[in-house]
């Protein structure tokens, strides 16, 4: 088991390397090679996503906004999104809280 996971974790490192977006993505606190390939797997360059906002409803992390004239409220957070990822995310943010 100990020679699987240094392989995978030797794959993993070449291939955040290659990638740019993912050392772009490890720049963001709380996030590192697992989380960074995680997330450019399931998004890639995120440009389906008009906005930040709309990525971190498509998690689930963040409840969706509903606007009409001068009134906006915020709907429930459906929870939609990839489950693996928004875990992985939420530890994360989870560690760096705990360090600080």
């Amino acid at each position: 088991l100990s020679r699987r996971r240094l392989s995978i974790q030797k794959e993993l490192d070449e291939y955040v390397l290659e990638n740019e977006l993912c050392q772009r993505l490890m720049t963001i606190p709380g996030i590192g090679i697992i989380n960074a390939t995680a997330l450019f797997a399931a998004i890639g360059n995120a440009s389906q996503f008009a906005n930040p906002r709309e990525l971190s409803v498509w998690l689930g992390v963040t409840p969706k906004q509903y606007a009409s004239g001068g009134k906006s409220y915020m709907g429930r957070m459906s929870k939609r999104g990839n489950q693996y990822l928004r875990k992985q995310l939420i530890h994360g943010a989870r560690t760096l809280i705990h360090r600080t």
